[in-house]
């Protein structure tokens, strides 16, 4: 009988079996966890787990390996001891965002030498990003606490040593990264369109995958069924899509826009949020960022998913490249612009736009714990500043590259804020006007606003 995928379920980070909290490295947990991406990775391309080779780090790299012990922690020994290396042939990639165990010479390579010196080779430089960023670092690794985090680029170390941000068990970011693969948020390139995607042989990542729009649907459900719940009047269940066929024919959107906009039932009330509103057909054809025109097919525009009524003007713009000279635009809930041959893309990214700023009284945060929008590179929390696009942003993320906040997390936090009464209910929906988001930057609200840090 031909060997089957090692069994891992004990070794997965759960609400039940969480990480270690005790500052001991899991190493036999996190060994599994890195052993079982290369299993997968392996299966994924049609070949028995039989003929793959499973020696180990420390054994490849033998005399190499002994030679750096004396500056290694006995649990990362153990680690390195047991995790597989990857295969050699097609520049096999661990992961799309991993590239591969380094080794011993970079290994010890994690910061600075001034600091190293100083805090006596704590830090390891224990995995290889896999993105050619320039001046490319990858996860690091804190021997002394036992903590990692991602650290793309030397440039981030400001960031990732600024003593506020959160580092993690490792066993927390390698779970992380087989729940894209569970998620088929990364899924193996064979068999997709050659060009199509960025390839990290033998990983690619989708815009978005089947799981990242049912869990978009399923959350606007929620927030739908929460409102309905709460109206003064009962209400009957549309079946009607946020918008028809003829509508999405009408205008070019991004495929996600149009899964969701097809799919998702129209609700008979106007507000999912304070002032945020459903878009009439008519709205959704009149995208304001539709007429700005694009270099390249591989390009797409921001959608504008819900709309507020208020006009933005004299904030600036708020997307990148070639949306600089669009400084008046509609208030709302907008999915983010992005790039087919970029290697960080998440079609279902969003951000909210508000027709005011706020942020200046320290209490609007993101993600990551810090101050919307402020720098991250200073040891001390730097002053608090004014945004009108920050509000929902991750920060920093400890697990790959900074991306807009999915659209799904967006709306189960709305949800919440229904079902805990802190936004209330009328005839038309969710009441209050978009002036309710200034609470997000108050000392009693804040934390509400602020989204659970995720990859």
């Amino acid at each position: 009988m031909k060997p089957k995928l090692t069994d891992i379920q004990r070794y997965r980070v759960t609400s039940i079996n969480t990480a270690s909290t005790n500052g001991t490295f899991d190493f036999e947990r996190c060994a599994a966890l890195h052993n079982h991406v290369i299993e997968r990775g392996w299966l994924g391309t049609g070949r028995d787990l039989e003929t793959l080779e499973r020696r180990s780090w420390w054994d490849f790299y033998g005399q190499e390996a002994e030679r750096i012990r004396y500056v290694l922690a006995q649990p990362v020994v153990e680690f390195l001891q047991r995790v597989i290396l990857c295969p050699e042939e097609d520049d096999w990639s661990w992961h799309y965002f991993l590239a591969c165990v380094t080794d011993p010479e970079t290994i010890l390579d994690a910061i600075n030498d001034e600091l190293q010196e100083v805090e006596g080779r704590r830090f390891l430089w224990l995995y290889l990003y896999g993105m050619p960023l320039g001046h490319t670092n990858g996860l690091i690794f804190d021997q002394v606490k036992n903590l990692a985090i991602i650290q793309p680029t030397i440039e981030d170390e400001g960031t990732t040593s600024n003593g506020r941000q959160k580092w993690l068990p490792l066993e927390v970011i390698l779970d992380a990264y087989i729940d894209m693969i569970d998620k088929g948020k990364i899924v193996i390139a064979s068999g997709l369109v050659e060009g199509e995607y960025r390839v990290e042989s033998p990983w690619t990542l989708l815009p978005y995958s089947n799981h990242d729009l049912q869990s978009s649907l399923g959350a606007f459900q929620d927030l739908v069924d929460a409102i309905s719940a709460r109206l003064p009047h009962p209400t009957v269940d549309s079946t009607e899509p946020l918008a028809n066929a003829s509508t999405m024919a009408a205008v070019k959107l991004q495929v996600f826009a149009k899964e969701f906009f097809l799919k998702a039932k129209r609700p008979s009330f106007k507000f999912i949020a304070p002032g945020i509103a459903i878009q009439s057909e008519d709205e959704l054809r009149n995208q304001p960022y539709m007429n700005v025109p694009l270099e390249d097919e591989e390009e797409w525009h921001p959608v504008l998913l819900f709309r507020a009524h208020e006009t933005v003007r004299n904030f600036g713009p708020i997307f990148g490249r070639g949306y600089e000279d669009v400084e008046e635009y509609p208030s709302g809930l907008y999915l983010s612009p992005y790039d087919e041959r970029h290697h960080m893309i998440f079609a279902d990214g969003v951000k909210l736009v508000l027709p005011f700023k706020l942020g200046q009284k320290g209490f609007a945060r993101s993600s990551d714990g810090e101050l919307i929008g402020g720098p991250r590179e200073c040891q001390n929390e730097p002053e608090p500043e004014s945004h009108h696009d920050m509000l929902y942003t991750q920060g920093y993320n400890p697990f790959i590259e900074y991306h807009d906040i999915q659209l799904y997390r967006v709306l189960k936090n709305w949800t919440q804020m229904v079902v805990d009464g802190h936004w209330q209910v009328n005839a038309e929906g969710v009441g209050g006007g978009i002036e309710k988001f200034r609470d997000a930057d108050s000392e009693e609200h804040g934390d509400r606003f602020v989204i659970t840090q995720s990859w």
